[in-house]
């Protein structure tokens, strides 16, 4: 099962394990006050990026079986 692994500037955010029968993989970007972007990764709000810094989606090994609903594992 392939997850998605999210990161700002190197820091893990979180992995996304989507559901195991089918789903898909949705990412809302907008623009913020002040040169930033707000995102929202599923049910993952994540916080404000500010120009210059790195928003990274990368797609790793789930960490985790499957379930029959997205799961978001975060780091300790």
């Amino acid at each position: 099962m392939k997850a998605i692994e999210i990161s700002i500037d190197g820091a893990l955010l979180g992995i996304f394990v989507p559901p195991a029968y089918g789903g898909f993989i949705h990412v809302a970007l907008r623009n913020g006050p002040q040169n930033s972007i707000f995102a929202n990764f599923h049910d993952l709000d994540l916080p404000e990026v500010r120009e210059g810094q790195r928003i990274s989606f990368r797609m790793i090994e789930s960490p985790v079986d499957a379930a029959d609903e997205p799961q978001i594992i975060r780091p300790e």
